[in-house]
């Protein structure tokens, strides 16, 4: 069951082309290593292949990707909120071995985590070009600013259409 699920999540999660994860960021009070928990043979994303590790709570996570081709605010919002890229063996943190039990659970959860991931990101509707939503700033904007700009964009988009028809 197990090898047919990472077979299923080889064939959704292949490798990303360069330029979406030269980078990778793990939050403060963490570290980053090389995770070699995954089987033999196994492709992914870079990030699969690593992990955040917190020492004091004796807790794994996924690092954060960056690379060239991702919009710079999204590197800027990391380095915001106090991720970074240092090294466990960069910190002197030993970081202890899993039992291959506990890591199969974990690659299933991670699995069924990722295929879930992708089925939604499939079904989430893309705004279009123009609009407000697809302009980084937009999120941090308050209500009253989004409202604003959403009032601004279709009115400006009924008009543009308005014009076509004609």
């Amino acid at each position: 069951e197990i090898l047919l699920s990472l077979t299923l999540l080889k064939v959704v999660l292949s490798v990303l082309p360069p330029g979406y994860e030269e980078e990778l960021y793990c939050p403060e009070g963490t570290c980053i290593f090389k995770d070699n928990s995954l089987p033999p043979g196994f492709s992914g994303p870079r990030a699969m292949f690593y992990s955040c590790y917190h020492a004091a709570k004796k807790h794994r996570s996924r690092p954060r990707a960056w690379g060239i081709k991702v919009d710079r605010s999204v590197k800027e919002q990391l380095l915001q909120e106090h991720y970074h890229n240092k090294t466990c063996e960069e910190l002197n943190v030993e970081v202890p071995s899993v039992d291959p039990r506990t890591l199969a659970r974990k690659a299933e959860r991670e699995i069924q985590h990722r295929m879930r991931e992708a089925e939604r990101e499939r079904h989430r509707p893309r705004p279009a070009p123009g609009d407000p939503q697809n302009d980084p700033s937009f999120r941090s904007a308050s209500d009253e600013e989004k409202r604003r700009r959403m009032a601004e964009y279709h009115a400006a988009e009924l008009k543009r259409r308005a014009e076509a028809a004609r």
